[in-house]
């Protein structure tokens, strides 16, 4: 069988000038193509050979008993006469755009902000960068706050979970009467983190009161980014934290801030953030969502405790309290009682 692909793809190159070619083309058919029930692929490989012999000869009569390497494939040159008739081939069209350099975040006025909310804490540039840089920013490609944020979240669950445990403990056995004393199997204090800590919420009101907005680092909606409206974006959207997901994405920022505080500076300095600039914002009277209302009153004597709403973190004011916790116990006396 192997012999007649042979004999039929050379009579059909030379009838055509090309015998030589169609020889040398079909001595390239390997045997295994011809055997064990591959007769069909034997038959086609020997057509092509045979047909790119005459198309190599009506090109180059001349040269029709030249070497080997003059032959051209069919599918060579059709691919060459698609490539010059492409537009893209032509002089004139415009040559592809180059790359825009990256663009990177100037930490001057990130640092400010910062400094503005922490007073008394220095902190690295390329941190605070990270702290306040979206994944959706453009300026991401270098850091965004993701890892921070993760970390934030479970540094915020942790302070508040030892609040509500130690609130409990301590104020169901004070004589004070003008703060409600819970009973520790009276809630869930898992639903209670859940509903004062989730992403949205923590962006409306924590991030919200921290401004965030001025100098986070975010690619908004499509919609607001190519809005000619003057107003601010959360005036645009007119409060709602649903459509363009702001309140989300500044809510993921506190998170990083809290994470690069935990990371940068330590529990102690966190704990007194978590307490003085976190906690306060988080409580929303009758409303379902925030801090449960029978924790409020624990919340602003804890504040007050920490040195209040506008306490300086420097480390003069920060050894005055080391030894604090969560209720105000030395962490001595908080692992004897877990």
């Amino acid at each position: 069988m192997y012999s007649v692909l042979r004999a039929s793809a050379a009579r059909a190159a030379s009838s055509s000038g090309a015998h030589v070619c169609a020889k040398r083309a079909v001595n390239n058919v390997s045997r295994r193509d011809v055997g064990h029930g591959s007769s069909f692929a034997a038959r086609t490989t020997a057509r092509r050979y045979a047909a790119t012999a005459v198309a190599a000869s009506r090109r180059h009569p001349s040269s029709s008993t030249s070497s080997s390497s003059s032959t051209v494939y069919l599918d060579d040159a059709e691919d060459s006469r698609r490539s010059s008739s492409s537009p893209r081939a032509s002089s004139s069209y415009p040559p592809p755009p180059k790359y825009f350099s990256r663009t990177k975040a100037d930490s001057a006025p990130i640092v400010e902000h910062l400094q503005e909310l922490f007073p008394g804490l220095e902190f690295p540039p390329e941190l605070a960068v990270q702290m306040l840089t979206h994944a959706s920013a453009k300026e991401a490609w270098a850091a965004s706050n993701t890892r921070l944020s993760y970390v934030g979240r479970r540094v915020i669950s942790t302070y508040l979970l030892l609040f509500l445990h130690h609130a409990t403990t301590r104020l169901s056995s004070s004589s004070s009467s003008h703060i409600l004393s819970p009973s520790s199997s009276q809630f869930d204090f898992d639903a209670i983190n859940y509903r004062a800590t989730y992403t949205a919420l923590i962006g409306e009101h924590v991030g919200r009161a921290w401004n965030l907005q001025r100098s986070m680092l975010w690619t908004p909606p499509v919609s607001l980014a190519y809005s000619s409206s003057p107003l601010s974006t959360e005036e645009r959207i007119g409060g709602s934290s649903k459509a363009p997901g702001l309140y989300k994405v500044q809510g993921t920022t506190v998170e990083a801030i809290m994470g690069g505080l935990y990371h940068q500076f330590g529990g102690l300095v966190t704990q007194r953030a978590f307490h003085t600039r976190f906690l306060p914002h988080i409580l929303c009277p009758g409303e379902s969502s925030g801090l449960h209302d029978a924790f409020h009153g624990a919340a602003r004597e804890m504040m007050e405790r920490m040195g209040g709403p506008d306490c300086s973190f420097s480390s003069s004011n920060g050894a005055k309290n080391s030894k604090l916790l969560v209720d105000g116990a030395s962490i001595k006396e908080v692992e004897a009682q877990l």
